[in-house]
Parts: C-alpha cells; sequence; structure tokens
C-alpha cells in the first residue's frame, strides 16, 4: 500500500513537473511567433534549418509528444537520390504485412 501512495505521488509530481515545462514551451513559441505573424501564419514542414533553431526540437517534443511519426517522417520532403535507390522487399515482408512506398 506504502509502495503505491509513493509511485502516485512520484507520478503526480512527474505529470505536474512535464506540464510546467509544456506550458513554457509554448508561451515561448507564442512570444516568438508574436514578433514575426507572417511565421505563425505560415505552413511550416521539419527540416534541417527548422530543427536547427534554437528551442525546436524542446518545443516539437513537449508540444507534440503524441505525434504519428509517420506523419513526421511524410514531412522531410523529397530525399535526393544520385543514380538509384532500392529497397529490400523481403525485410519489408517480413516486418509487416502492408506497406507502401
Amino acid at each position: 500500500m506504502l509502495s503505491a501512495i509513493w509511485n502516485l505521488g512520484l507520478g503526480s509530481l512527474s505529470w505536474v513537473w512535464s506540464e510546467l515545462i509544456r506550458r513554457f514551451l509554448r508561451w515561448a513559441l507564442n512570444q516568438r511567433l508574436k514578433k514575426k505573424p507572417a511565421l505563425a501564419r505560415s505552413w511550416r514542414t521539419i527540416s534541417k534549418e527548422m530543427i536547427q533553431q534554437p528551442g525546436a526540437m524542446a518545443s516539437l517534443l513537449t508540444t507534440a509528444p503524441r505525434w504519428n511519426p509517420h506523419a513526421v517522417i511524410a514531412t522531410t520532403g523529397p530525399i535526393p537520390v544520385q543514380k538509384e535507390i532500392s529497397i529490400d522487399c523481403e525485410v519489408c515482408h517480413a516486418s509487416a504485412g502492408e506497406w507502401t512506398v
């Protein structure tokens, strides 16, 4: 019983801490967007330049923790290929019944 109470207390503190950090980072992002209204109204994709901005990764990881990783991958844009690209279909079939390229 004491262990359950201890775990509940620690879990609650952890949630409160993460909520405070998330709210602070949202506030900081909103302050930045107030200075650049055009950026606030534009569609932004995840790119190398975007990730390198100060606080970008922290903001993404705390304000969108339940993002579908496939949706994040889909926003990366085209991948340049010099000559050819190949896909090992056996590996794909072994990992999932259905998949797309």
